[in-house]
């Protein structure tokens, strides 16, 4: 999904524009209305394949003499945030590096994986995963607990869990580093769970093991509900899979919708 605006002081318009392959593979576009010089441009996307980013470069490049903001509903890369072997590569790094060539004015992007892409990305203005739950939860009246997956989640969860002033528990997981398969799902918590009603936020559902075998571990622990909340999720074949496992599910965006 890529989607072009102009904007203007007082309101933004969505452009139409197609877009389409040469023989040789190279990708070109036609924007189907004229646009004037004094109009700033925007573009949102999740850049959910590889040639939108390729087309997302073409944009920029065509608009360079001009604003250009950019929206990105889910990043590309950011779970690679690191080099971890010296034959495998930093792709969020390299990722950062296209996107700093185009010389965006602002660029937003939706709860990061981690730290990392903010310190990579020019530019960059944040909206962190509080300001997400607020918007679907509202100001999270009802007795719950924030529940992390795993380490990971767990510093911006516990941001959220002060804010709301909730309990806030982690969990972990082990792998099989040959399959990648979850053998072990923990759940540390010195409270009762007992009657609670479960927030399980994260920033990406995949193909949703995770979650499920997080559930089946809350499930005996005799809450009164469990509930998913991630910022973005990946493929419809993950939210088949977690949607038996939980009382309501939400996602802030599916990838490519």
């Amino acid at each position: 999904m890529l989607k072009l605006y102009t904007q203007h002081i007082k309101y933004k318009q969505e452009i139409e524009f197609s877009w389409f392959k040469f023989p040789g593979g190279e990708l070109h576009f036609n924007v189907k209305v004229p646009i004037t010089e004094e109009e700033d441009i925007c573009i949102k996307t999740d850049l959910s394949n590889s040639d939108e980013i390729m087309l997302l470069m073409l944009l920029a490049d065509t608009f360079r003499h001009r604003n250009i903001y950019l929206e990105l509903l889910y990043t590309p890369y950011a779970r690679q945030d690191r080099r971890t072997s010296h034959v495998e590569p930093f792709s969020l790094r390299a990722f950062a590096k296209m996107i700093n060539t185009c010389g965006f004015k602002r660029v937003t992007v939706y709860d990061p994986h981690s730290d990392v892409t903010a310190a990579l990305i020019d530019n960059i203005f944040v909206v962190k995963r509080l300001e997400l739950v607020k918007k679907h939860y509202g100001e999270l009246h009802f007795d719950a607990v924030i529940v992390s997956p795993d380490a990971g989640a767990m510093k911006t969860n516990n941001e959220i869990a002060n804010h709301f002033k909730l309990p806030h528990i982690v969990a972990t997981k082990k792998r099989d580093v040959q399959t990648g398969e979850i053998t072990e799902t923990q759940v540390h918590t010195d409270i009762s769970l007992k009657g609670k009603n479960l927030l399980v936020l994260d920033d990406i559902c995949d193909g949703g093991r995770t979650f499920i075998e997080l559930s089946k571990v809350l499930q005996k622990l005799n809450p009164q509900s469990i509930h998913l909340y991630t910022t973005v999720s990946i493929s419809q074949k993950g939210r088949d899979a977690v949607e038996p496992f939980f009382d309501t599910i939400k996602f802030n965006h599916k990838l490519g919708a």
